[in-house]
Order: structure tokens, then sequence, then C-alpha cells
């Protein structure tokens, strides 16, 4: 089995009611929200830069030496690009075109970013590392939350890593006002859930 069973996870991040989701992939939404990505006041859509790259030199250090990795999510590359500068090649998917764009323009050859939707675009296969962080599985239903996993799966090499960071909405109030931290589930999985007890 590829992590714990998530199914009280996901029962728990979605209501019956669940709303649906912001407009992602409209231009002017995501020419919006590629400013507040860029800026470096608050961690609100994007981290910090200096907050990316603790990030990144714990993901370099749970996979090592240069590997392929898919980002899924990725936003404006940010995590990508420093990866990258780690000898990493990149592949990132958003379905902001503004993201997708300012990634591209800023991301130098071993990044590649496209445009397109985390449960439909491919992620390719044989990566190192398949990752979604910032909460972005939280945005999809439970059903395509599980789809997603299972495509960042096989995306993956037999001994490759999946890093996904899930938030619940008590942590989405909160996001602004504490530091992250970051723990291990199990060996091949990392996972941030602030409300649930390490095991």
């Amino acid at each position: 089995m590829l992590t714990p069973d998530l199914g009280p996870v996901f029962s728990r991040m979605w209501p019956d009611d669940h709303p649906p989701g912001l407009p992602w992939g409209d231009a002017e939404f995501s020419r919006r929200m590629l400013a507040e990505h860029l800026d470096q006041s608050h961690d609100m859509a994007s981290r910090r830069s200096s907050v990316i790259e603790r990030h990144v030199e714990t993901l370099h250090g749970i996979i090592g030496g240069p590997t392929s990795v898919v980002d899924l999510g990725c936003g404006p590359g940010l995590y990508t690009a420093a990866l990258a500068s780690r000898g990493h090649t990149c592949l990132g998917i958003d379905i902001g075109p503004a993201s997708i764009a300012h990634a591209n323009e800023n991301s130098g050859e071993r990044c590649a970013h496209v445009l397109g939707d985390a449960r439909t675009s491919d992620p390719g296969t044989g990566h190192g590392l398949a990752m979604m962080l910032f909460g972005q599985i939280d945005t999809f239903s439970p059903d395509d939350g599980a789809l997603i996993l299972h495509r960042m799966r096989g995306a993956l090499r037999d001994d490759g890593v999946i890093v996904l960071e899930v938030h619940d909405t008590a942590h989405v109030a909160t996001v602004g006002r504490s530091g992250t931290s970051w723990w291990w589930r199990e060996p091949r999985v990392v996972v941030h859930l602030l409300w649930v007890s390490d095991p």
C-alpha cells in the first residue's frame, strides 16, 4: 500500500456541501493570483522565497542526487526553479495560465511547465519525486484527490517518493499566523497534517 488510509483525511476535509472551486484557469483571476504568488510580504498564495529554500533543501535531502521531479499545482514554478538549481529536472503542471507563463519565463532549461489540470494532464513516468504542495489537494473532491494520488504514484519510478502537503480548514484559517512544519508519515511519503497526531 502506498500510503496510510487517507479516507478519513479526505472525509474530514470536504463536507457534503463542498463548494465548487475557484476559477483558477480564468486568465484575469490567474493574473491577479500571480501577483499574490510573487508577493514576498506574505505566505498566502505561495511561500516566501526563504521558506521555499528551506523546503527545497529538505526535499533535496529526501531524494538525494539529481532526479526527475513532477510538481502538480506548481503555480509560478518557485519550487521547480529552486529544485532545478540543484540539478533536478522538473515538470510543473498548473491550471493558471499566468503562473505557467511566469514559470516558463523564469525557470531555465531544466524545467518545463505546462498548462493543465492535475486530474487529466500527463505527468509522465519515471520520476524520482512527485509532489503536490501548499494544500493544493484540498481543492479537489475526495474522488478527485484519490485519482490524483494514483496518478502521482503512476508517475514515479519504483523507488520514487510522493510529497503531499494536506491542510484542513482549521489550518487554512491559521496559515498566515504560524510556521510550516513537515514530518514523515512513512519512508516514501511526506505528509503535512497539522491536525493528525504523530504516530
